[in-house]
């Protein structure tokens, strides 16, 4: 199906290009054949669908890159409470009690809320991923998907087959929207021995890492004192950084592991929302930007956030930045926008398809209705969506050409019986 968006004021994400008024966007199938002003859209083409963009700002889908779907089940379970409470109190026994129906449909509830708000790819960590690659595909949603591995907390070394196994089985599933990745979950729940498997497995099978590096003080500093090096430090050593690696977190990294992520192009995953409401700190992304470290948002799972919004992440990212480095001009509105884009699409290793609205990328696009008082009076809109907007502004959301929401409407999700079947899970896990 070829689609054709007119009339929008189109935000491409390509560096050093401004916005386009009147700008229009050609779709043929899943893939871009045109961006640009109508003036140069080539004559002669009969797309199958017109959508009229105009008060429209049209640009590339958010990347959300670190997720953890079904914890939306866990979400307002345990709130004001330190991460390590947070986890061996209370997700983790959760989690325990969990089956593939809770997984599924707690996975069916966040992608609700990501492709509501504007989200056209996620980095997910977890476990019975079998159910979040079912969620996923029905949903429509573009997403890398991994088996959090485990060897001290959750008895990871038998896992390691079994996300050896996911990957073989679902890896370029739906025509490539389908990506697996290998998640050691930490340094503290993973052996040394257990981690060097991880990053030969990933090596051999040409998969990308994810995982989780110094979120909090004691993560990290107790990890110095297990190995004499950092986290970051560690996994290099271990080989996990020679392919594409994707680090949450990495609130209390230091300048030897900044140095390290800018030699290895190690991408992080910043997930500012998570870390204020958890007490980890707050990652010094401004420094990251100066240095040239590719750098993405995410939500991280909706039990610690408590929303899958990357309008918030946005908005956070930037003021926190200006707040802790005492001045405005730290990471400035453009940057968030472009961490929340095609920034995300360079951390998780997918910019070749993702991240930007141009031709031969991946047709993965948003409407977003800016005819809103809190976008007037006009100025340059790139700013006014990292500061005045927000998830409900998203009027259409495209995944590799089919558009899988619109005005309101789920047009791949049975939305009320997700409310009835999320309700229904989350009273028998929290019995």
């Amino acid at each position: 199906m070829d689609t054709l968006i007119k009339n929008a004021l189109l935000i491409t994400m390509e560096e050093g290009r401004q916005p386009i008024e009147n700008g229009c966007v050609y779709v043929e199938g899943s893939t871009i054949a045109y961006a640009g002003s109508q003036d140069g859209l080539p004559e002669g083409l009969k797309p199958d669908d017109v959508i009229d963009a105009k008060g429209h700002v049209c640009m590339p889908g958010f990347i959300n890159t670190h997720t953890h779907l079904p914890m939306t089940l866990f979400r307002g379970a345990a709130e004001d409470v330190p991460l390590d409470t947070w986890l061996k109190d209370v997700i983790w026994p959760m989690e325990a009690r969990l089956n593939e129906g809770h997984v599924y449909w707690g996975s069916m509830l966040a992608l609700a809320e990501l492709v509501r708000g504007g989200v056209t790819c996620v980095n997910d960590q977890y476990f019975f991923c079998d159910a979040i690659v079912e969620a996923a595909s029905q949903a429509g949603m573009r997403a890398i998907i991994g088996r959090g591995l485990s060897d001290i907390a959750l008895g990871g070394v038998e896992k390691l087959p079994e996300a050896e196994a996911l990957f073989h089985k679902y890896n370029g599933m739906d025509g490539g929207r389908i990506r697996v990745s290998i998640c050691p979950h930490a340094e503290y729940t993973n052996s040394v021995s257990f981690l060097r498997k991880c990053a030969e497995t990933a090596q051999k099978l040409g998969a990308p890492i994810h995982t989780h590096i110094s979120e909090t003080k004691k993560e990290h500093e107790e990890c110095i004192a297990r190995h004499g090096m950092t986290p970051l430090a560690l996994f290099d050593k271990l080989g996990c950084l020679e392919g594409t690696f994707m680090a949450a977190h990495c609130v209390w990294i230091e300048d030897s592991d900044l140095e390290l992520m800018k030699e290895k192009g190690a991408g992080v995953l910043h997930c500012p929302g998570s870390n204020l409401k958890l007490g980890s700190g707050i990652a010094r992304i401004e420094k990251m930007r100066q240095m040239g470290i590719k750098a993405g948002l995410g939500t991280d799972g909706a039990a610690s956030n408590d929303n899958l919004s990357l309008w918030e992440e946005m908005s956070l990212c930037s003021f926190l930045q200006k707040g802790v480095n005492n001045t405005p001009t730290a990471l400035p509105a453009e940057y968030a926008l472009h961490m929340a884009t095609s920034g995300g699409a360079e951390a998780l290793g997918l910019s070749k398809w993702l991240g930007t609205i141009e031709k031969g990328k991946k047709a993965d696009i948003i409407l977003i209705d800016t005819d809103q008082p809190h976008y007037y009076p006009r100025a340059d809109m790139r700013k006014h969506l990292v500061y005045c907007g927000n998830s409900y502004d998203v009027r259409l959301t495209m995944i590799d050409g089919r558009v899988v929401f619109k005005d309101g409407e789920y047009l791949t999700l049975d939305i009320e019986k997700i409310y009835h079947s999320v309700q229904k899970s989350a009273e028998e896990l929290r019995v």
